[in-house]
């Protein structure tokens, strides 16, 4: 009986979000595993994106061209990488 209680316990300390978080950081990275790009080469891709295009080129067009799962403050950070 003892360990039922301790097995209750320790489901008491999961925390219930850990699926929905777990999820949230797989959508985060699926760009990276179907690009086979990483924090520095995402970099190469945006500046050969931008030096391509004979106009300025938006974040979402992008984010589209990279891919859709991206997130923005990715690319945002890229930019400022490329910046400086």
């Amino acid at each position: 009986m003892e360990e039922i209680n301790n097995t209750e316990n320790q489901q008491d300390l999961i925390d219930p979000n850990i699926f929905q978080k777990i999820d949230k950081e797989n959508k985060e990275n699926i760009w990276r595993e179907e690009t086979g790009l990483d924090d520095e080469t995402i970099c190469g891709a945006i500046e050969t994106i931008v030096f391509m295009s004979d106009r300025p080129v938006s974040i979402q067009k992008i984010k589209k061209l990279i891919h859709e799962e991206i997130p923005l403050k990715v690319l945002y950070e890229s930019i400022a990488t490329l910046q400086s």
